[in-house]
Order: structure tokens, then C-alpha cells, then sequence
């Protein structure tokens, strides 16, 4: 009969209860001091600091047993015990819900072998762990699945000088866990707005194809897509319509795309697609009709709420192992390729070659001498002059920059002002042209000829600047220039965000700047711009006056922006004017002012004052 000096159950129940809140570790922990024998007596630390000591033969008495196994019964989780008969694992207690939810009872387990009790698809499993815990591993925990329930089960031996007499385990329900440790795996390698493949998850999946490639010289390809002048359209009408743009994008491409392979977005504009080699087609002929296929997917307009989007793709094609072994060369190579897309007019699709390679180089070249040039002053300003047309005087000048590079020399500005503009430089560039071309202007004014107006360009970027309105202001405060003196010229694709555009160019005017729509005719020409928009003139783009006097539909349209701007208050200014009969065709339809190599170059400012200043008296000023 056991002599049970002290029983404090309520100990034992506040321990067990509390396994809810403790992790595994500490559950069966707490669950081996519980169980935890030595001959003659049984001794267990409580969390409330009691203790529960029992003599004789080290068994609980009846009562205490019952109050136990009643406790562990109500717990979430399910605790057991087995000892080793022979070969055999033999469950001496199980009890807990978790027992019930797996659709067995302590009746329907204990007394049992392994083999009898888990599944066929678990027992083989759990014989691995059990032997492990048998053979004195401290703790042994592992993951099992069975009646749709994920759970964690963790196994520890019970010593007596040193040998395993039993092993205790506690299996606690994981399935929420599982479900949010998917979800967040989820995320990490799924993109947010289209729940494609993030960048993540696609270099994860070439690194692992390109090692395997490297063994069984299996082929593949990397399509890289960037969707063409789509920063224009999210930075001028909005975010949001810029993420519905991407949404609709994607659909277009899981279109052409389907089962042929993989989409994943690399962040942006900038989506990837991964294709497997299709048998009877060699893989670059298999990327070449894919490329195709989205090339002409995008040809039609995307209706994003009242626009109507027109966005087209540029793709760079890189095979393995042609163009690149490793994960690393491939991807920078199918990125070179997409580039030449670009560089030759976007809306295409490129090869990686030798060539391209090349060519890029010198672009990167150009775009870290372009970070330097500043600094080193390597840009200069030339000035255009614009003339009255009827009396061939100088109303004003346009800044045109222009890049001298220490090695390559003159660098066009249809090369460096597009790169400019898509690495962001043109910012910090567009704000030293408008400083120095203020304080040239200023010096000009000084000196007596104060009628003179400096015409100087904005690009897209600059006037989606928060603080634009504020840096004009500081240039004007600083070189002392009057605002009604500086021209800004704008393009109508500028304009395409209008409640935007509105505000600056209202901000500006308010200010005093004059503001001219250069290229007019070119772009998106609306006439709501010229209604709504507080612009004071219209630059006829040189491409109409270039043969005015020669094809009717280009004479057409130069008399009529004249006749409409004239109708509208505002002056026009025509570009290209490069013979007398050019100059005399605008002046019998009433062109304001001229602009071309018929009067000069684009020069220096020097040159400026010399030519056109020189005989004109600072009392008189130019009119």
C-alpha cells in the first residue's frame, strides 16, 4: 500500500493547465518531472513551488491517478508514453483532445503497438523518432499529418541510472501555424499586387535550373520584359492607375505566356519569364515566337477607367548555356539584350551578342560619365537665338546643353538626355542648367540689354517634382533674375496627368514665368491643354517647317497652329527655320518668331553677345 505523505493536486493541475501558454520544450519538460521515477520515490518540482512526494513502490494511488489523467485529458494538446518490448513499442498512456481529433481513444491506443495504433504513411515515421528517444536522444521532435491535422509531437526519455526505462511525448495541433507559416512564405516569394513570382522566388528557381543545367546540359531561356514608357504614364496620371495598368499587363502575358513557362515580376515595370525547351524546336526559336507573341499582345490600347493606354514591350532573350553557365551571366545578358531592345526605338525583342555587349558597355560608360560630369564640368550651355520675324531682331535665346566627354568627346544630346532621363540625373542636371543659364541671363540684363528672355527645357521628371515651384523660386532669388524674363518649354506628353500639370504650370505662372508648348503638333496634341493650361506660346516643331514650302500637308498644318494660336492670344515661335524661303513662307502667315540655323547654331554665350549684342545700344534695348 503507498503511503502518500503529501498531494498537492491543484499544483499539478495549475502546471498542466498552463501548458497551453509554455512552448513544446517546456511542456515536456514539464510533463517528464511529472512522470519522472526513481525507486522508492517520486519527486516533482511544481511551477507554484509545491511538492508531491510519494513512497512505496513508486506508483500514484488511485485517486491521484484518476485526478491526472482527467487533467491531461482536457489539455489541447495529447500526451503519451511507451516503453520498448522487445522489438515492440508499447503505449502505457495517451490521453488528451488532440487524441479525439485524430479519432482514437486512450482505450483504442494504450497497450498497443506503434504499428497497430499510427497509419501506414506514419508509422515508419514514427519508428525512427521513437528509436531515437528509446536509444537516450534528449529530445527528439518531429512533424506528423494525420485526419487532415498537422502536428508537432516531441519525445523524451525517462532515465534511471542512466537507462531508458520509458519515454514521454506531447503532440500539440500546428495546423494555424502551418497554415500562417505558408502564408507568410507565401508572401516572401509571391509579388504583392499581381501574386506573381517575386524576384526572389525566380532567382531561386535559375540558380537551382542552371546548376542542374550545368549536369544534364538541359536548356532553357530567360525572357526579361519591360513595359515601354510606363513610368511616364505612373508618374503623370497616378499610382493607382499605373498598378491597374500592371494588373492588366499580367493578364497579357499569363495570355501568350499559358503553360509555356514561368512569370515572375522583378519589381516596376520589369517582368521575367522562364521557358523550358519544347521538343521539335530548337530554344532559341521557342523564345523568338513567345517574344512575338507579346509584342503583339500589346499592340492594342489597355482601357485603364476613361484612358486609354497605349503600352508596349521591350525584351531581352537569354538561352542557357549559350549566353550565360551561371545564373548570374545569364540574367546580366538577357539585361543587355532588353536594353538594345530599347536603345533601338523599344517595342522589339533582342538577342544577347558579342555586339550587344559591346554597345552596352559604352551605355555604361555614358551613364557613370554622366554621374561625374558636373562635378567636372564637362557640360556647357549653347544658346540658340530666337528672331522677330518681321523685323530680325533678338526677342531671346534657348539653353541647350551640351556634353563634352573626356574620352568620347561630343556626346549628342538625343544619346545622353534619354539616359538622363532614366537613371533620374536629368533632376540634379535640369536644376545646374537652369542656375547657370539664369546668371548667364542676368549678366546679359546688367548690361543693359533687359528685353532678352531665356528659354530653357523641362522634362517630364522635373515638373513631377514636389519641391520644383520652390527650386524655380530659390534660382530666381539667387541670380536676381525677373520671372517674366525665363521661358519655360513643356511638351504635351508632359501634360498627361492634368490636374498635376495644372497646378505647376499654374504655380509657375502665377509666379510671372512665361511658359511656350515646345514640339507642338507632335505629341498628344489636345486641344484642351491650350484651352485649360496657362501657356503663352506655341513652338511649331521643325519637322512641319522643315518642308512648308514644299508639301502642302506641312504647309497646312504650320498655317493653321498660327491661325489657332493667334485666335487663342498666344505667339508662335517656329523651329528649324533653315532657308530664307522657310522664313518668308512665316512671314506671310504671320509667324511671331523664327528659330534655326538660318539666323545661327546654337553657340556660346560669347559668341551671343559678339553677334547680336555687340552693335545693339544698352539704352535702346532689343525689342
Amino acid at each position: 500500500m503507498i503511503d502518500l505523505k503529501v498531494v498537492k493536486r491543484t499544483g499539478a493541475n495549475k502546471m498542466l493547465k498552463k501548458a497551453k501558454q509554455l512552448t513544446l520544450n517546456r511542456v515536456l519538460t514539464t510533463l517528464t518531472k511529472l512522470f519522472d521515477k526513481s525507486p522508492g520515490r517520486l519527486q516533482s518540482k511544481m511551477e507554484d513551488e509545491h511538492k508531491v512526494i510519494l513512497q512505496g513502490q513508486g506508483e500514484l494511488c488511485e485517486r491521484t491517478q484518476q485526478d491526472l489523467y482527467q487533467t491531461l485529458r482536457k489539455q489541447p494538446g495529447m500526451t503519451f508514453k511507451f516503453v520498448k518490448q522487445g522489438n515492440k513499442f508499447v503505449y502505457t498512456l495517451c490521453d488528451g483532445e488532440l487524441l479525439y481529433q485524430l479519432g482514437q481513444t486512450p482505450s483504442s491506443v494504450v497497450g498497443k503497438d506503434v504499428r497497430e495504433v499510427k497509419s501506414r504513411e506514419n508509422v515508419l515515421y514514427s519508428l525512427q523518432h521513437y528509436l531515437k528517444a528509446w536509444e537516450g536522444e534528449d529530445i527528439v521532435q518531429y512533424e506528423e499529418f494525420q485526419n487532415g491535422i498537422t502536428y508537432m509531437t516531441s519525445l523524451r526519455p525517462i532515465k534511471n541510472n542512466g537507462v531508458v526505462k520509458e519515454v514521454i511525448g506531447f503532440s500539440m495541433d500546428i495546423s494555424d501555424r502551418k497554415v500562417i507559416e505558408a502564408e507568410i512564405k507565401h508572401m516572401a516569394y509571391h509579388d504583392d499586387l499581381t501574386d506573381l513570382p517575386n524576384r526572389r522566388q525566380f532567382m531561386d528557381h535559375i540558380f537551382r535550373k542552371t546548376k542542374r543545367g550545368m549536369k544534364s546540359q538541359q536548356e532553357f531561356s530567360i525572357l526579361l520584359i519591360d513595359l515601354d514608357n510606363f513610368k511616364q504614364v505612373n508618374d503623370s496620371i497616378g499610382h493607382a492607375i499605373g498598378d491597374d495598368l500592371l494588373k492588366a499587363a499580367v493578364i497579357r502575358l499569363k495570355k501568350c505566356v499559358a503553360s509555356k513557362g514561368m512569370i515572375a515580376r522583378l519589381g516596376g515595370d520589369e517582368f521575367a519569364v522562364l521557358l523550358d525547351k519544347v521538343n521539335g524546336k530548337s530554344m532559341m526559336h521557342f523564345a523568338n515566337e513567345v517574344a512575338e507573341t507579346i509584342i503583339q499582345e500589346f499592340a492594342t490600347s489597355i482601357d485603364i477607367q476613361e484612358y486609354e493606354l497605349f503600352v508596349t514591350t521591350s525584351i531581352g532573350i537569354g538561352c542557357f548555356p549559350v549566353d550565360g553557365k551561371c545564373m548570374d551571366e545569364l540574367l546580366k545578358n538577357a539585361e543587355m539584350a532588353m536594353y538594345a531592345a530599347k536603345s533601338k526605338g523599344k517595342n522589339n525583342y533582342q538577342h544577347f551578342d558579342s555586339e550587344l555587349n559591346k554597345q552596352l558597355r559604352i551605355r555604361l560608360d555614358l551613364e557613370n560619365g554622366l554621374r561625374r560630369a558636373i562635378e567636372n564640368d564637362e557640360f556647357k550651355i549653347k544658346y540658340q537665338p530666337k528672331m522677330d520675324s518681321f523685323n530680325n531682331s533678338l526677342t531671346g535665346v534657348e539653353a541647350l546643353l551640351r556634353w563634352n566627354h573626356p574620352e568620347l568627346g561630343a556626346v549628342p544630346p538625343t544619346t545622353f538626355i534619354p539616359l538622363a532621363e532614366e537613371t533620374g540625373l536629368i533632376i540634379p542636371i535640369g536644376e545646374w542648367v537652369l542656375h547657370k543659364a539664369c546668371s548667364t541671363l542676368k549678366c546679359w540684363h546688367d548690361s543693359g540689354f533687359e528685353n532678352i528672355k531665356m528659354a530653357v527645357n523641362l522634362s517630364g521628371k522635373q515638373l513631377n517634382q514636389k519641391n520644383f515651384v520652390g527650386m524655380v523660386k530659390n534660382i530666381l532669388e539667387e541670380t536676381g533674375v525677373k520671372p517674366e524674363s525665363l521661358e519655360l518649354e513643356i511638351t504635351e506628353s508632359m501634360t498627361l496627368d492634368v490636374e498635376w500639370a495644372f497646378k505647376i504650370l499654374k504655380d509657375l505662372k502665377s509666379i510671372g514665368i512665361k511658359l511656350s508648348m515646345d514640339d507642338f503638333g507632335t505629341g498628344y496634341s489636345s486641344l484642351n491643354y491650350l484651352k485649360n493650361f496657362p501657356i503663352d506660346t506655341l513652338k511649331i516643331d521643325r519637322s512641319f517647317v522643315m518642308e512648308c514650302t514644299t508639301n502642302e500637308k506641312d504647309a497646312a498644318m504650320v498655317k493653321t497652329i498660327i491661325k489657332m494660336a493667334h485666335h487663342l492670344d498666344l505667339r508662335v515661335v517656329a523651329e528649324g527655320v533653315e532657308t530664307s524661303e522657310h522664313l518668308t513662307f512665316l512671314i506671310d502667315h504671320e509667324c511671331d518668331e523664327a528659330q534655326g540655323y538660318l539666323f545661327s547654331e546654337p553657340i556660346d554665350a560669347s559668341e551671343i553677345e559678339k553677334r547680336f549684342l555687340k552693335n545693339v545700344s544698352a539704352n535702346e534695348n532689343m525689342r
